[in-house]
């Protein structure tokens, strides 16, 4: 089965160390991908395209616990939907095991 990438580029025609080392850093940066390119004139043009796609202050990237907790009310998730009792559980680390099970709660 073939390569999915070329794996023999012609060296006077492929993106320079410099090119790839910037369009790598500009992905980073901006958060997106980008396809590999297989000439200078690829690499060029994608750095452009990355390059007018930055915006100065794209933000937090980090949403708050709060803001998190606020949209998850606004959606109508339960604040505990995950969230366990302390009489739920026993032991601590690796020995840490639920105090009821199915085969407990169906016998009682």
């Amino acid at each position: 089965m073939p390569s999915p990438q070329p794996t023999n580029r012609s060296g006077a025609d492929a993106p320079t160390a410099k090119q790839l080392r910037f369009l790598r850093t500009l992905a980073q940066t901006s958060g997106v991908t980008f396809v590999y390119p297989t000439t200078k004139a690829e690499a060029s043009s994608e750095i452009d395209r990355l390059l007018n796609g930055l915006v100065e202050d794209p933000g937090p990237r980090f949403v708050p616990y709060e803001q998190d907790l606020e949209r998850a009310r606004e959606l109508g998730v339960p604040d505990s939907a995950v969230g366990y009792r302390d009489d739920e559980i026993t032991g601590y680390g690796a020995d840490a095991h639920w105090t009821h099970t199915r085969e407990r709660e169906d016998r009682a």
